[in-house]
């Protein structure tokens, strides 16, 4: 490994400059691909909210959009935590949730008929692509 290689170099000639050099590349690497990442979620954060501005009824949007922006908080969810933030009934919430999954926004994970869980994919996936 570079950086154990360049600490033994201060240790064993006082070479500062390499093991700094090394040390504030791998600084400004980290930052540029930060900088990336923060991009992609304000690019994604952008578009998904002109999505359910034109795709969810203007009587839920505001619903929608309240969910979509605890995403980035909790990008994984149940109907329970959907219904505490949209302050919508569960049949109200769980048709706003299927809305979102019809148009790519959510994605249900479990399969399952009762206690459901469902993922913000699209965010995720900015930070698997790492």
């Amino acid at each position: 490994m570079q950086y154990y290689d360049y600490l033994q170099s201060i240790r064993d000639t006082g070479d500062w400059e390499s093991w700094l050099k090394f040390f504030l590349k791998g600084v400004y690497e980290v930052a540029q691909e930060a900088s990336t990442v923060a991009r992609q979620i304000v690019n994604l954060k952008e578009e998904h909210r002109r999505i359910v501005i034109k795709e969810i009824s203007s009587r839920k949007s505001g619903s929608a959009i309240a969910l979509l922006e605890k995403l980035y908080f909790q990008p994984v969810f149940n109907m329970e935590v959907a219904q505490e933030i949209t302050q919508l009934s569960y049949a109200n919430t769980n048709n706003l949730v299927k809305e979102l999954c019809a148009i790519g926004i959510v994605q249900e994970i479990t399969g399952n008929k009762r206690n459901r869980a469902f993922t913000y994919s699209p965010y995720l996936s900015i930070f698997n692509e790492r």
